[in-house]
């Protein structure tokens, strides 16, 4: 999880460290930090690289069904464009910077919806659609389970995930990605990398409300080359991310571990 102390449990985080946290991390052995920013994060905790490996999220690929159930649900016709974010209605993941980027585009056809459980922002991100009269353009799902959550990447045009920060990568901006869809995220996050690298999608510095606002008014008007960007981030999905080429550098650390 966070290895520094941050966002809204950050004073709770200072009393675990001070008392087990900080103990935890020096007798370890080993530790596996999701990617180069993760890995200098344990550092400034006290841990010595030698002992850090970092073997990134990896995600089994799941089979995307049939498109059409979610337009069905919501009753959307095949000429709208679905804008999807899967993850906690939080303050922290950047539904309010996301709903007012949302606010600046006035295409009709364009869609927002909201998947996910209330972590004590529903009511707030509600008040800001009705203040932005986005109403019959925004949906919230709630939460959704398996089959559902895929169900809604199946009839997604584009992703958005505007999350302030992460521990590590998201497994739904993965999941997304193995799904083949085009993504936007902030750049605080893992991912953004390979999505700047491989021009597998868009990144955008966090809060920026501006450019997530012409982001996605990009992939809407650029549908064939978004959807371009979306293969491009399912082929990196494959080669790097998924469980089955984590396997041996995990029993790797593991063995390493048993030796010292």
């Amino acid at each position: 999880g966070y290895v520094l102390p941050e966002g809204v449990g950050k004073r709770y985080k200072k009393m675990y460290d001070f008392f087990i946290g900080k103990k935890i991390l020096r007798k370890s052995k080993k530790i596996i930090a999701f990617h180069e920013k993760n890995l200098k994060e344990y550092q400034k905790m006290g841990v010595d690289a030698k002992n850090i490996e970092i073997i990134p999220n990896t995600i089994d690929i799941e089979k995307i069904p049939e498109k059409g159930n979610l337009r069905k649900k919501l009753g959307l016709k095949n000429n709208e464009k679905i804008l999807l974010y899967l993850g906690r209605i939080n303050e922290d993941k950047g539904i309010g910077y996301l709903i007012e980027a949302f606010s600046k585009i006035k295409q009709e056809k364009l869609h927002l919806v909201l998947a996910g459980p209330d972590f004590d922002f529903m009511d707030k991100a509600k008040k800001m659609i009705e203040d932005l009269k986005l109403e019959k353009r925004t949906h919230f799902l709630g939460l959704v389970e398996k089959k559902e959550k895929f169900e809604a990447f199946a009839d997604a045009d584009f992703t958005v995930y505007p999350s302030l920060h992460e521990a590590g990568i998201s497994m739904v901006v993965l999941e997304s990605a193995a799904a083949a869809k085009p993504i936007i995220i902030s750049d605080s996050i893992g991912f953004s990398e390979e999505v700047k690298s491989d021009n597998a999608g868009i990144a955008i510095p966090v809060k920026d409300i501006e450019q997530f606002s012409n982001a996605i008014e990009w992939m809407y008007l650029n549908e064939t080359e978004a959807m371009e960007m979306g293969k491009r981030a399912q082929e990196i999905v494959k080669k790097k991310f998924s469980w089955e080429n984590a396997v041996q550098q995990h029993l790797k650390v593991y063995r390493e571990a048993i030796q010292i």
